[in-house]
């Protein structure tokens, strides 16, 4: 929150009455003491970031009243801090996907004034949740990679093929749907698998 003596001044000559006489310069003074107000912050990968005031007592702050809410109802986040920068962090589990609401009650801080922190609110979209893929080889000679989602970076030598190899590995512009051609070793008879690793 804001605490101290303010001024505030009008420069004079800033502005003039209807028959373009100049104004004068206008002051005044007063004491203000107003609520902190925590900002939140939620990225892409679930961290979630708490920034409280430079004037707020870290002593006063209470984290167990924040509620973290996702797609499927509350999500149970644990927080630490303060940090170097004063700030409290925490991150939602893997496999969370779909938007965050984080909520801050008013009155789980205060700054060095005592005045009782606002509400904070914050939300974001978060997807942590890893992507799958189905391996189908098909009769034609060819073998089809269906991810759930859009992937990138996926190339013909992060596939595992024993007994065969793989080429011309091309993506279908209308789906997630990668295929590739599927030549089993000279002279091997028996079961070619296509494998696509975690990693």
């Amino acid at each position: 929150g804001t605490d101290g003596d303010i001024t505030v001044t009008v420069p004079g000559g800033s502005y003039e009455d209807q028959t373009g006489n100049t104004g004068l310069e206008g002051n005044g003074n007063g004491t203000i003491d107003t609520a902190p107000q925590v900002k939140v912050e939620i990225d892409e990968k679930g961290n979630i970031t708490l920034t409280y005031p430079e004037d707020v007592n870290p002593e006063t702050i209470v984290t167990d009243g924040i509620t973290v809410t996702g797609p499927n109802g509350p999500i149970d986040v644990d927080f630490t801090g303060p940090d170097a920068d004063g700030k409290f962090t925490a991150k939602v589990p893997e496999g969370t996907d779909g938007d965050i609401t984080v909520t801050v009650p008013g009155g789980s801080y205060e700054d060095q004034a005592g005045n009782t922190g606002l509400e904070g609110n914050g939300m974001g979209s978060v997807d942590t949740k890893a992507p799958s893929v189905d391996v189908v080889i098909n009769n034609d000679g060819t073998v089809d990679f269906i991810f759930s989602e859009t992937v990138k970076d996926f190339v013909a030598s992060d596939v595992i093929v024993e007994n065969g190899t793989i080429s011309n590995l091309v993506k279908d512009p209308e789906s997630n749907k990668w295929t590739a051609n599927l030549t089993p070793n000279p002279d091997f008879e028996g079961d070619v698998t296509v494998t696509v690793p975690n990693d």
